[in-house]
């Protein structure tokens, strides 16, 4: 659907193009991993005011990336099997939903340290992985290395469809009443 390379290891980005979500970083990462041969491919997913930069920068330099647009939450889980793991390279992310999305799908998420939700729910090298905000070098060998070893991918993309299950609407329910009983007990 959005011919990316059926042979290849594919990042997804998924989110507005805005410089706090720093969609051009995971281009350049995707970019660098390609200099390290490996067969990668790039899959950006959202809208915005940096797309067209985005889209220049990936056109004039041939980087293996494709846009998909915006997708509404009918359409999201495609771009998701259609990886195979979330990249979100943002700063100043408040918890970072699509990591929820990606897990359940049973993705490997590649987080930077200002994703809220990566203490929660990154486990290096278990569900995924945790960089240093801005650190284009370091999310580019992390992709390399996980597109190096798909079997461990895959196994990290299955972890984390069992870690995100203990993350749900239902768990988080039982374990306030679970606190609430202790407070009450004493």
């Amino acid at each position: 659907k959005w011919a990316v390379d059926e042979n290849a290891v594919v990042p997804v980005f998924s989110g507005k193009f805005i410089r706090g979500k720093r969609p051009m970083e995971f281009i350049q990462a995707v970019e660098r991993a390609v200099r390290h041969e490996v067969a990668v491919c790039g899959l950006m997913v959202g809208d915005g005011p940096l797309r067209e930069a985005c889209e220049e920068y990936v056109r004039s330099r041939e980087v293996p990336v494709r846009f998909t647009g915006f997708l509404n939450q009918s359409e999201i889980v495609a771009a998701y099997v259609a990886s195979d793991m979330l990249v979100l390279p943002s700063d100043g992310e408040t918890w970072g939903l699509v990591v929820n999305e990606a897990m359940v799908c049973g993705r490997a998420c590649i987080v930077s340290d200002d994703v809220g939700c990566g203490p929660d729910l990154v486990q290096p090298l278990q569900t995924g992985a945790i960089y240093r905000t801005g650190d284009v070098d370091t999310l580019a060998e992390l992709i390399t290395e996980f597109a190096k070893h798909p079997a461990e991918l895959a196994r990290m993309g299955a972890s984390a469809q069992v870690w995100i299950k203990q993350h749900s609407v239902q768990a988080a329910v039982d374990r306030l009443l679970e606190c609430l009983t202790v407070i009450i007990d004493l």
